[in-house]
C-alpha cells in the first residue's frame, strides 16, 4: 500500500503512517443497523497503527490533569475555540472527563486531519446519514475518562439539544486503547432517534431517563469491548451516555461530530459557535468548521 509522508509533532514514527489507508469503508450491513438503531459498533473502522499515534499525539496534553497534579477548570469558549485566536484548541475539564478540543478545528495536527477529514471517513458518514451532501466537523474532542471514578457517569442525553443546526448530525467516537465494559464506554437506547427531541434536561444537569422514563421501553445497547480503532456512531437524537471508568486504566477516546455543509445555523447560543459572525438561518461557512474531503 502506498504511504503518505506526515510531519506531525516532530515523531519520524509518524511520518509513515498510512493515512490514505487509515479507515476502512462502512458495509451496507452496517448502515442497515445504524439507520434501525440510531447507532453502530464499527470495528476495526481506523487503522490500529494510527490510532496508536492519535493517543501518542494527545495523551502528553492530559497528563497532568490524569494524574491529578494540575486542577485545570478551562470553559471553552468562542475564543478559544478559534483558529485565528487558539492554534492549539483548548485542554477542558469537566466531572465527566478532562479534554482536548480542537485537534483538527483548530490545531489542525496532520495524523487527526488526515482519519476525521479523510475521502474515506467523509463516504462513510454520507451513507450513514444518507445525504449526499458536503459534510463539515461541528467539534473534535480527545478525551479521557480518568481511572478509579476520578470522572463521574456521562448522564445520558442527545446531542441534539446542543447543536445550533437546522439539520441531522452524527458522532463518530473512537477508541484509541482498549476499552473495557467497566471502563465506561457508551451506551444507546436503540431506535430512540426515531421519536424525536426528547427535550434538553433542566437547568444544572442530569439524566434525560429522569424527565422521560418511557425511553424505558427502548432496549440499550450492551457495554462494548473495544479495540484500538473500534468505532461507536451515533446519530444525534439517539439517547446515549456512559458509567464512570472503575478501572486503574484510563479510557482514552477521540469523537468527531459531522454535519451537512447545507445546514443552517438556527441562532442557539453555543460555545462551539458563539462569536464568529454567524447568521441565523444560514450556512455556518466559517474556517472553524473544516470541510471534509470528497
Amino acid at each position: 500500500m502506498a504511504e503518505t509522508a506526515v510531519a506531525a509533532s516532530d515523531n519520524a514514527a509518524f511520518s509513515r503512517l498510512d493515512l490514505a489507508n487509515a479507515v476502512r469503508p462502512v458495509t451496507d450491513t452496517e448502515v442497515a443497523f445504524f439507520h434501525q438503531n440510531g447507532w453502530v459498533l464499527l470495528k476495526g473502522l481506523v487503522d490500529p497503527e494510527v490510532c496508536r499515534a492519535m493517543l501518542e499525539i494527545g495523551r502528553p496534553k492530559l497528563a497532568r490533569l490524569v494524574e491529578g497534579t494540575e486542577e485545570k477548570d478551562v470553559k471553552p469558549g468562542s475564543a478559544q475555540m478559534q483558529i485565528a485566536e487558539s492554534d492549539q484548541g483548548t485542554i477542558v475539564n469537566i466531572p465527566q472527563w478532562c479534554e482536548w478540543r480542537g485537534a483538527v478545528r483548530a490545531a489542525q495536527d496532520p495524523v487527526y486531519s488526515g482519519v476525521v477529514l479523510s475521502k474515506a471517513m467523509g463516504r462513510n458518514v454520507r451513507r450513514l446519514l444518507d445525504r449526499d451532501r458536503p459534510l463539515r466537523i461541528y467539534h473534535d474532542i480527545f478525551v479521557c475518562k480518568r481511572p478509579d471514578n476520578a470522572s463521574t457517569p456521562t448522564h445520558f442525553h442527545q446531542d441534539a439539544t446542543n447543536f445550533p443546526l437546522d439539520r441531522n448530525a452524527l458522532t463518530a467516537w473512537v477508541a484509541l486503547d482498549e476499552v473495557t465494559p467497566d471502563q465506561g464506554p457508551v451506551r444507546f437506547y436503540s431506535g430512540s432517534h426515531k421519536f424525536g427531541l426528547f427535550g434538553s434536561i433542566a437547568p444544572g444537569g442530569g439524566d434525560i431517563r429522569d424527565e422521560y422514563p418511557e425511553l424505558e421501553r427502548f432496549q440499550i445497547s450492551p457495554a462494548h469491548h473495544l479495540q484500538p480503532g473500534d468505532c461507536t456512531v451515533h446519530h444525534g437524537l439517539v439517547v446515549h451516555g456512559a458509567g464512570a471508568n472503575n478501572t486503574l486504566r484510563p479510557r482514552w477516546s477521540y469523537l468527531a461530530s459531522y454535519f451537512p455543509a447545507d445546514a443552517r445555523y438556527n441562532g442557539m447560543p453555543n460555545h462551539d459557535t458563539d462569536g464568529f459572525g454567524l447568521k441565523k438561518g444560514y450556512p455556518l461557512d466559517h474556517p472553524s468548521f473544516s470541510l471534509v474531503a470528497e
